[in-house]
């Protein structure tokens, strides 16, 4: 028993040591927009700041219209105040605070007396804010934001979705966002039976991925931009992806979770690495990957593995911007991951080989859209067919899709001062 309760204390000690509990809601002011994200969704760097590519970008948009915006980061985050672009909020130890009482209160059962507000609508009764731009919504924030009349959409972090994700199918729309925002047709249509829940949904041309029709422009950061290499001409640069849930980790592919013996790749992908040594291999790990230091060994084992294989890197691809490094690349590998669209927009292959995804997989149906349209293929891991498929892979015509619609992202932003009652500076 004394063992079981030092395992337990090791445990909470272990969970402390993580979480932040620091707190910036005073600086708390009223604003027209609020955009919410965690610490994962900033996977990029700008002005030295963790930057998110699809909340900030919408930020951004908004900012050039004049609109007054703040960011808060959902718990347990630690990329705020000056760490974070545009200053994020941190809200921690409040929420932590409220989690505490809340707990407090139930085993004293105390709690069918006493209620204990949520630091949601604290927040938003102390900003009056109109209008609420999330990604990877908390009930709370829904429920606050309904209880308080402000609009609030979700912000969908990807595209490709087949199936309705997060339970939202099942769940009461008073902890649902009032309206969505889809990034490609496919998973417009999937979130379309959410409008019996009176929930809306618009589809938006991917505000990130678009910035990078005018890379050329001096606008565009010149911090996204790879380093050139003169030394070294390569034949050709091949991305391989990462997705996490393959290292023994939880996730949508948890029954392949020890599929990779390294929790990363294929054997048979070194062992074409160092035949083909006139091939670039470059290796992104997933933002979860890059955050979360239960992950640490994984970067560790990539250092041991450049340092083997002079055609390979992976420090530049994983912290640029995907679009940045996927531009220059003939194709892309990965076990199952929706960054194959942000390929297919450069207009770069892309190879999958997770079980799941194949013909029969439970997830058969994945991607099946960019399969017509020759930017995916799907494989088991063989190593002659994976060889044959780097050495013949070159880029294609780039689906641009919706992203030069102006037009969509124009009505979006009409309907989004509608609904909220926000009006143009």
């Amino acid at each position: 028993m004394l063992v079981d309760l030092k395992n337990k204390i090791r445990k909470i000690y272990e969970i402390f040591k993580e979480v932040n509990l620091k707190d910036s809601t005073d600086k708390l002011k009223e604003c027209d927009i609020i955009f919410f994200c965690h610490d994962v969704d900033r996977s990029l760097f700008l002005s030295h700041c963790a930057y998110s590519p699809l909340i900030d970008s919408v930020r951004d948009e908004f900012e050039k219209r004049g609109f007054l915006c703040d960011s808060i980061s959902l718990p347990w985050s630690v990329l705020t105040g000056k760490r974070g672009y545009g200053f994020p909020i941190c809200i921690n130890r409040s929420m932590f605070s409220q989690k505490v009482k809340s707990y407090l209160l139930k085993i004293t059962r105390l709690n069918q007396i006493f209620r204990i507000d949520n630091i949601y609508n604290k927040i938003l009764i102390k900003t009056k804010v109109k209008l609420i731009i999330s990604i990877g919504s908390p009930d709370d924030l829904s429920h606050a934001a309904r209880s308080n009349k402000v609009f609030h959409v979700e912000l969908l972090h990807g595209m490709g979705y087949t199936t309705l994700p997060w339970g939202w199918s099942d769940k009461p729309s008073e902890f649902l966002p009032q309206g969505i925002l889809a990034l490609d047709n496919i998973s417009h249509e999937t979130f379309k039976p959410l409008a019996s829940k009176g929930i809306e949904i618009e589809m938006i041309p991917h505000p990130f991925l678009k910035r990078f029709l005018n890379a050329d422009s001096d606008e565009f950061p010149h911090e996204w931009v790879p380093k050139k290499n003169n030394e070294q001409k390569w034949r050709k640069e091949i991305l391989i992806s990462f997705q996490w849930a393959y290292a023994g980790d939880h996730g949508p592919h948890t029954e392949y979770a020890n599929i990779l013996q390294n929790g990363l790749f294929y054997d048979e992908i070194e062992q074409i690495v160092k035949e083909e040594d006139e091939v670039l291999f470059r290796f992104r790990f997933h933002p979860i990957q890059l955050k979360n230091a239960k992950y640490k060994s994984l970067g560790q084992f990539m250092n041991f593995f450049v340092e083997k294989y002079p055609n390979t890197e992976w420090k530049e691809s994983s912290f640029l911007p995907y679009p940045s490094i996927v531009k220059s690349c003939s194709g892309n590998i990965s076990m199952s991951s929706m960054s194959c669209y942000d390929a297919a927009a450069m207009g770069v292959p892309t190879l999958m080989l997770c079980p799941t995804i194949q013909h029969g997989g439970v997830h058969e149906e994945w991607y099946e859209d960019l399969v017509k349209e020759g930017y995916v293929t799907k494989n088991r891991v063989d190593k002659k067919l994976l060889q044959n498929w780097v050495q013949s892979t070159e880029k294609i015509e780039p689906r641009l899709s919706n992203l030069k619609d102006e037009g969509g992202w124009e009505n979006a932003v009409e309907w989004l001062l509608s609904e909220s009652g926000l009006k143009r500076s």
